[in-house]
């Protein structure tokens, strides 16, 4: 099956950085590779981008807030990106999370959870649990239906849904 032309365009466009691959480098290295690989995506118009400070514990995460152009209540997602837990950010995933908001119509909340080797387990994964209660308690004020909240990573064999229990607002029980 021939590759998608998109697709393809992004590779080279990747490519075409002559970045060697990450897994020969630092974890500093690797950051900003992955920045740099990520100038390349498209970033679609929203309307709105709003970042949100959220407490967690040991200190506070940024939950950045992706609006499509939609009336709302909306669905939301809540997006971890990828990364290994040791790369990406809010900045490098911007592109995916704008995307996912108008295709889905959804609200689209990217959590800039605290990465490896900085932060050891299970950091990460308390930052993404705190984050989604957030969401699921500031619903109304984000415009989100809070009964329609999932969540997704940037790397499905994580599985980080499996290891979140169920969040949901107490409006929503």
């Amino acid at each position: 099956m021939p590759l998608h032309p998109q697709a393809r365009a992004m590779i080279e466009r990747t490519q075409a950085l002559n970045l060697p691959p990450v897994s020969q480098m630092t974890p500093a290295e690797a950051r900003e590779s992955v920045r740099q690989r990520s100038v390349a995506l498209p970033r679609e118009e929203v309307s709105s981008v709003r970042d949100h400070h959220v407490p967690v514990p040991g200190g506070s995460v940024v939950v950045r807030v992706f609006t499509p152009h939609r009336d709302g209540p909306l669905p939301a997602l809540v997006y971890f990106h990828g990364g290994g837990w040791v790369t990406g950010d809010l900045d490098t995933h911007e592109g995916i999370c704008r995307t996912l908001a108008n295709a889905a119509r959804c609200v689209v909340a990217s959590v800039d959870y605290r990465c490896a080797p900085e932060f050891t387990y299970p950091t990460a994964a308390e930052d993404c649990y705190a984050a989604t209660r957030w969401v699921a308690d500031s619903a109304r004020d984000l415009g989100v239906d809070a009964r329609r909240l999932d969540a997704c990573t940037g790397e499905p064999p994580l599985g980080l849904g499996k290891s979140l229990p169920r969040v949901q607002s107490p409006s929503a029980r």
